[in-house]
């Protein structure tokens, strides 16, 4: 029978890794700006498209909700665009969030995420924002763009409220940015109670950043109401945000849609 304080040592050790989830998740941070950065609530799995010094644009791309911290399908969402979008003088790197894990079991630290509970803590903003922080002094771009699907998209609508001179423009595609009423429309009710909501912190967001939010005309989840106002609250705040409806696109559809990678790549024509 093993003694407690050694079940209690490896339970300590577990947790310092991250938690038992994955083999991967117990694995060293590498912490090199290109597999992984190091923040203060623990390590952040990336994959970088490649690495270039005073690149023009890092693009961060921020994935959705899909499954949990076991299906390992997290990453995919940009998979396409991620490669379109390395042009010129661009360094692309999908950021994975905090609990989740991509298809080749890179795992983020953090409690096992699942879209059936609160996705968007204050601490999963923070996490993010110190890894955003982290590649942009470490790699020193013109300009940081962050683009976020669906969940990662409340979550960069999130991290230009609470660290407001961090990102230089934030892009939203099929964004929750009215949580609890996104929540009563999936459920019934609001079953994310602790979860902020990008609508109740427009006032933060700094009137020298862009905001850009896409949507479908046929996203049945993130309905498109929810930017369209959220939009409209930011514009009354004075901020620089605009919205534009993509025709056809669903709520899955538009991630790798040729509309948002037009948009993109006009950002970074401008």
């Amino acid at each position: 029978m093993k003694s407690p304080h050694l079940i209690l040592f490896i339970l300590t050790l577990l947790t310092a890794c991250g938690g038992g989830g994955s083999s991967n998740s117990a694995r060293v941070c590498e912490n090199d700006n290109v597999q992984s950065v190091d923040t203060s609530n623990g390590c952040l799995r990336l994959i970088s498209s490649r690495t270039i010094e005073n690149p023009r644009y890092l693009w961060i791309l921020l994935h959705g909700d899909r499954g949990d911290s076991s299906n390992g399908d997290s990453s995919d969402d940009f998979n396409q665009i991620r490669s379109d979008l390395v042009t010129g003088g661009s360094m692309v790197v999908a950021m994975i969030r905090p609990g989740y894990v991509d298809n080749n079991s890179n795992r983020s630290s953090g409690p096992d995420a699942d879209r059936d509970f609160d996705n968007y803590t204050e601490a999963v903003v923070d996490t993010l924002a110190a890894g955003i922080s982290i590649l942009k002094t470490h790699y020193e771009p013109e300009q940081v763009i962050v683009v976020g699907y669906s969940g990662g998209a409340a979550l960069t609508a999130l991290t230009t409220s609470f660290y407001p001179d961090l990102i230089d423009i934030a892009v939203l595609a099929a964004c929750p940015c009215n949580v609890p009423e996104w929540r009563i429309h999936r459920r019934g009710f609001n079953n994310w109670p602790r979860s902020l909501s990008p609508h109740d912190y427009v006032n933060e967001v700094s009137t020298s950043t862009p905001l850009y939010a896409i949507v479908g005309d046929e996203d049945t989840n993130t309905y498109s109401q929810l930017t369209i106002d959220y939009i409209g609250l930011l514009q009354t705040a004075g901020v620089m945000a605009s919205y534009e409806v993509l025709t056809g696109e669903t709520h899955n559809s538009i991630r790798g849609s040729d509309g948002l990678l037009a948009f993109l790549q006009r950002l970074a024509e401008d």
